[in-house]
């Protein structure tokens, strides 16, 4: 595991003419972080098992 500060989590900064495209963030887990996603100019970023300023509790629903 890796401990870093930062001000920013993820960020892609793609641009009009060139967009980032096609990006998997699987098993991301960030604590605590100013900017969390700063996503400019993307196609196709897909988010798998991250958790990011911690981890929601059980849903009331499901208990």
């Amino acid at each position: 595991m890796l401990h870093l500060l930062v001000d920013s989590a993820l960020v892609l900064q793609g641009t009009v003419a060139r967009p980032i495209s096609n990006v998997l963030f699987s098993g991301v887990r960030i604590d605590d972080v100013k900017n969390a996603l700063s996503f400019d100019n993307t196609i196709g970023v897909e988010m798998r098992d991250c958790h990011i300023g911690g981890r929601a509790g059980v849903p009331s629903r499901a208990k």
